[in-house]
């Protein structure tokens, strides 16, 4: 099975072909089989199929943490865009990818289609992913505020969003931005609580801050599964979900009713904390309600090409 690797800000993914997975028959543990620290160690698969559209790609995405396939992955998408831009990858799935200027590819995912405008000069490749399918998502779950342990925290969709002021606030000893122990004892546990309550949700954290700069400049990061270390610097789904809290919090006029909205986010780069990377995040707001949502990362990168030979129950 041929295989490719890369990352969006530290966010792991591998790229495989539904062609070369055989059986439908224990396919989803097969792949996360592959992703687990051990073999490739990524955070999320997307499993690639041809479609019978024109300029279209199948796209089923599994998680690692949650052992599910799930909805969207905008790290992935961006990953898959860097290799259609500048890989041969598009040629197995009958995509006809100019050899220079931008091009659209269309995803068709369980979470809804997914727009990629991938844009691309002699020195750089940008991918601009259409999260709209995933507002709708987020919007027909709920947005819900949460108190826990006296600590304000907001559900947006399957997200528990935090902002790191309230974090502070309760923690005034603790390096929160850095994640020191103290605050991840108390995301721990302030997560095993809201899942307890929302079950429906999901193992996905968002933690943001501004650190007086304006309301449209962040810092994020994404501490979705401490109990197994799963730290992603930089998270799609993560950025919308917090540029939608954002707007939740938000008591005065700094956005619009109607109109677009740009949000920076500062995020880290690559396995750790650092950085710094930046995503771009666009809103189109209508009625104060979010319509469009569109991102893109300034960090991604392919890094293993290769082939995986399973034996047994084991795969190298």
């Amino acid at each position: 099975m041929h295989f490719l690797k890369g990352h969006m800000g530290g966010n792991t993914i591998l790229l495989l072909s539904r062609q070369d997975l055989g059986t439908e028959k224990n396919l989803l543990e097969r792949v996360l089989g592959f992703c687990a620290p051990e073999v490739l160690g990524c955070h999320e698969a997307g499993i690639l199929e041809k479609t019978s559209s024109l300029g279209a790609l199948k796209l089923r995405i599994a998680a690692r943490t949650s052992r599910a396939y799930i909805s969207a992955c905008g790290g992935l998408t961006q990953v898959l865009g860097k290799a259609l831009a500048t890989t041969d990858l598009g040629k197995g799935y009958g995509l006809d990818i100019p050899e220079r200027g931008a091009f659209t590819v269309l995803l068709h995912t369980e979470g809804g289609p997914v727009r990629l405008h991938i844009e691309r000069d002699e020195k750089k490749t940008v991918t601009w992913t259409d999260m709209t399918s995933f507002v709708s998502e987020l919007l027909g779950s709920g947005i819900e505020p949460v108190n826990i342990q006296g600590i304000p925290l907001l559900r947006v969709g399957k997200f528990l969003v935090i902002r790191g002021e309230d974090l502070e606030e309760a923690l005034p000893e603790a390096d929160v931005p850095h994640l020191d122990h103290a605050t991840r004892r108390t995301i721990e546990a302030l997560q095993a609580e809201f899942l307890t309550l929302r079950p429906q949700a999901s193992k996905d954290v968002a933690l943001y801050d501004y650190k007086g700069r304006s309301s449209s400049f962040l810092r994020v990061t994404f501490p979705h599964w401490l109990p197994e270390n799963h730290i992603e610097p930089a998270c799609g789904t993560g950025t919308v979900a917090v540029g939608m809290a954002v707007l939740h919090y938000a008591s005065d006029s700094r956005f619009p009713d109607n109109g677009a909205v740009t949000f920076s986010m500062e995020s880290g780069g690559g396995p750790g904390l650092g950085g710094p990377d930046r995503t771009s995040l666009k809103f189109v707001l209508e009625k104060g309600q979010v319509r469009e949502a569109a991102f893109s990362h300034s960090l991604v990168e392919l890094t293993v090409r290769g082939e995986i030979i399973e034996g047994g129950d084991k795969a190298s």
